[in-house]
C-alpha cells in the first residue's frame, strides 16, 4: 500500500517502522502513524509545530462550510478516499461517518499523532508533492482549503492523478479572495490583520477560479460538478443548498470536482 517518498518502490512493514529494501530507507511509526517523510524534513516539521490547539476540541467542531461544499460533492459510489491536508481530522470524521473508507494525511508528524489518539481511521504523514500511496488506489482525493499551501502545485496534481484510479475524482476547495466581504476589508486596509490571524502567512500562493480549471485541466481532468455559491446552510443536519451563479461575488469558498478523462 505503502511506497517510499525516495524511490517509489514498495515499503515493507516491520514492528515500529516501515522500511525500503530497495533504498534503504527507514521510515518510524509513532503513535500508529506512519511518518513517511525524509528525515531533514520530519525532523523540521516536528520543532516547527510543537505548540499545538487542542486536537479534540478542533476534532469535534461541528463541519465547517468547505467540509459541506466537500460533501456535497463527493459521490455516494466512491469509497476510497485520501483527505490530503486533513490537518485535525475533520473532515475525515465527516466521511468516516458515512461508511466511507478515509486516509487522513498531512505533512505535520506532531498533529497526526495527536489525532490518531483518538480518530477511527488511519492518518499518515506525507508530502503532498510525493504521495506515498501506490498507483490507482484511491476513488477520490479531497483537499480542503490546502491547496494554496502546496508549494508545487502541478506535481501534487500528478500525484493526484497517479493516486487515483481510472475516471477517478478531485474535489478541491480553496478560499476566494476576491469575494465581496474580502474586498471590503482590503479597502479598508484591514486585509492584512485578517490574514495574519489566520495564518494565510503560510500560504505559498493564490488562485481564481479560472487558476485551477487550468492546473487541473493541463494533467488531463475536468470540471464535472460546483458547490461554490452556497445559499443556504445547516451544520446540524450536515447539508447546504447551493446556486451555480456568482461565483466569484458571493462565493466564500470555490468548490470543484474534477474527474479523471477516459
Amino acid at each position: 500500500m505503502f511506497i517510499c517518498p525516495v524511490c517509489k518502490n514498495i515499503l515493507k512493514k516491520e514492528v515500529v517502522s516501515y522500511i525500503c529494501e530497495v533504498c534503504e530507507t527507514r521510515y518510524p511509526i509513532k503513535g500508529n502513524v506512519p511518518i513517511l517523510l525524509k528525515d531533514e524534513i520530519q525532523k523540521a516539521l516536528i520543532e516547527r509545530d510543537r505548540e499545538l490547539l487542542n486536537a479534540f476540541e478542533i476534532y469535534n467542531r461541528p463541519p465547517r462550510l468547505a467540509y459541506l461544499q466537500c460533501n456535497k460533492l463527493i459521490s455516494k459510489k466512491n469509497k476510497k478516499i485520501l483527505d490530503l491536508g486533513a490537518g485535525y481530522g475533520g473532515l475525515s470524521k465527516l466521511l468516516f461517518e458515512q461508511n466511507k473508507e478515509v486516509y487522513a494525511m498531512d505533512i505535520s508528524p506532531n498533529i497526526a499523532i495527536e489525532v490518531s489518539k483518538f480518530a477511527p481511521f488511519p492518518y499518515i504523514v506525507g508530502e503532498a508533492e510525493n504521495i506515498p500511496f501506490e498507483d490507482n488506489f484511491f476513488d477520490t482525493v479531497v483537499s480542503i482549503q490546502s491547496f494554496p499551501h502546496f508549494i508545487n502545485p502541478e506535481r501534487v496534481v500528478k500525484e493526484m492523478r497517479r493516486v487515483l484510479v481510472e475516471k477517478g475524482e478531485v474535489i478541491i476547495t480553496i478560499e476566494n479572495i476576491i469575494w465581496f466581504y474580502y474586498r471590503i476589508l482590503m479597502v479598508l486596509g484591514k486585509w492584512g490583520q485578517i490574514a495574519e490571524k489566520n495564518g494565510r502567512h503560510f500560504i505559498s500562493s493564490m488562485y481564481s477560479y479560472s487558476d485551477l480549471l487550468k492546473l487541473f485541466k493541463k494533467q488531463g481532468f475536468e470540471p464535472i460538478a460546483d458547490a461554490s455559491t452556497v445559499i443556504y446552510i445547516n451544520k446540524n443536519k450536515k447539508k447546504i443548498i447551493t446556486i451555480p451563479l456568482f461565483k466569484n461575488l458571493l462565493s466564500i469558498n470555490y468548490a470543484i470536482k474534477f474527474k479523471l478523462k477516459k
